[in-house]
């Protein structure tokens, strides 16, 4: 064959190799592009959050931006789709290089947001993650207020205590040995459940020593809680040094505001972890997804074989558990942010719809469940139910070889209804009671029972915003007592 030839038939061999490679490496991207597709619907979350999620590179151009987050940034004014750190005391480079959060609060139209910068490191980008605090700086102005008011209120029992009988507020005048010479109407009401027949304040009750506040010469403060009343009460020593007044000031309006102020922290700082927490945590049940996604397209792209199908599986899985993760989180902050309904609610048909749930589990195991006589209560009735339903479903899910008995009960102490749910199952040792409450916090692999391990804590936060405290008593194979509390009367933390 001439030369000329062969080098024709070599050139048409090697464009038509070229040709095979190139749509090889068009098949390959085309089966990567869609496995990113699939990897971004896992991804969309976000989306459906209420709050501002936004991610930023390290100049600052915004890579991602959910419903929320695009109206904060048409509030900062953002043009370019970049988020110019001008806006913040710190620079983004920073923050990447510091590999730590940091914060700073914005307002939006009437609505305060906390940002939290979550640095990605290793993918160059930075997180960031909104939360509502209006609520919270509101209750924080009214407690400045109240501060003011306190301060005022002292000043003008100076001038009150010269026409004691027309003060609002208690005024009351003790000996050393703490009998009473003198008390106001307001302060015989506020007294009477301390005070017997011989008048005399007695220096436990309030943890004082008034021989020590007469030698000293130094006012002593303290807290009287009386009925639904809360007073803050100053004993002032006379310079005669033979008496002591108390002068009182109802501040029952700012304990109240305290408590709402420590709520909103306490809701504050749940919604910051889960924003670390989905910042974090939830990247493995990613990259497990996108890792053997990716190797489905380079290794067997155009086949599939039982390899192939192993690293589905895997995939697969991996999404769902991430999923099931994400809803569990989400459960979670819900349950210390979401208004509360308070009703009657008969806890006996609580307990009934329950059990209609669980029907089939217990008679696969042959269950006993035993329900005593329950009370009727006040607070959230979907919450309640969230409670019986993790409670009962752990005694199922827990059980020992013997037939699972369950024991339902409740009885009055003092302000409070304590109910018990009762099983014969594994146990708990001791060393794991406060363990369990935890969120995440699990004590088996998702070999032997499946589960995030979030349900007890969400129990926890459920009986606590409703006044209450949940423990266990249990011991290794003999079964558990979850023991909680629910106020009598309408009781929010």
């Amino acid at each position: 064959m001439a030369p000329k030839a062969k080098n024709a038939n070599r050139e048409n061999q090697l464009e038509q190799i070229i040709e095979a490679q190139r749509m090889d490496f068009e098949k390959a991207l085309e089966e990567y592009r869609n496995a990113n597709h699939e990897l971004a619907s896992f991804t969309k979350f976000p989306d459906e959050n209420p709050n501002p999620v936004i991610r930023i590179d390290g100049d600052g151009r915004i890579l991602y931006k959910n419903l929320s987050g695009k109206v904060l940034l048409e509030y900062l004014k953002v043009s370019d789709d970049i988020l110019s750190p001008d806006n913040f005391t710190f620079n983004y480079s920073g923050v990447l290089d510091s590999g730590k959060d940091h914060v700073a609060e914005v307002l939006c139209g009437k609505t305060t947001y906390s940002l939290t910068f979550a640095p990605v490191v290793d993918s160059g980008f930075i997180n960031i993650y909104g939360v509502d605090i209006t609520a919270l700086k509101k209750a924080t102005e009214v407690l400045k207020q109240q501060n003011v008011e306190l301060q005022d209120a002292n000043k003008k029992l100076k001038v009150l205590f010269n026409m004691p009988e027309e003060n609002p507020n208690p005024v009351v005048q003790i000996d050393v040995l703490g009998r009473i010479i003198y008390a106001n109407q307001v302060a015989e009401e506020m007294l009477k459940e301390y005070v017997g027949d011989e008048r005399v304040l007695e220096q436990s009750i309030l943890g004082l020593d008034y021989s020590r506040i007469l030698s000293t010469g130094h006012p002593q403060r303290r807290e009287l809680v009386t009925g639904s009343n809360t007073y803050s009460l100053t004993f002032t020593p006379l310079k005669d040094g033979e008496y002591i007044n108390i002068y009182g000031l109802d501040i029952t309006a700012l304990k109240k505001v305290e408590v709402d102020l420590q709520h909103h922290k306490k809701s504050n700082s749940d919604l910051e972890q889960f924003a670390y927490v989905a910042s974090h945590d939830l990247q493995e049940p990613l990259r497990m997804v996108a890792s053997y996604t990716q190797l489905l397209s380079k290794k067997y792209s155009g086949k599939l074989d039982a390899k192939a199908d192993k690293y589905i599986e895997y995939a697969v899985d991996g999404a769902k558990r991430m999923q099931i993760l994400i809803n569990d989180l989400l459960n979670y902050s819900r349950v210390g942010t979401a208004g509360l309904n308070f009703v009657e609610i008969d806890c006996a048909v609580v307990v009934d719809r329950v059990l209609k749930i669980f029907k089939n589990e217990i008679n696969e195991a042959g269950a006993q469940v035993q329900v005593e006589s329950l009370p009727v209560v006040v607070g959230d009735e979907n919450q309640l139910f969230q409670v019986f339903q993790n409670l009962i479903g752990n005694a199922l899910k827990y059980r020992s070889d013997q037939t699972p008995v369950i024991k339902i009960s409740a009885r009055s102490k003092g302000p409070y209804w304590e109910f018990t749910v009762k099983d014969n199952g594994i146990g708990i040792a001791p060393v794991h009671h406060d363990h369990i409450f935890t969120i995440f916090q699990r004590l088996h692999g998702r070999s032997e029972y499946s589960g995030t391990g979030i349900g007890l804590s969400v129990t926890k936060k459920i009986i606590e915003r409703h006044g209450g405290q949940i423990k266990v008593q249990s011991d290794l194979g003999k079964g558990a007592d979850f023991i909680f509390t629910l106020m009598k009367e309408v009781g929010v933390i």
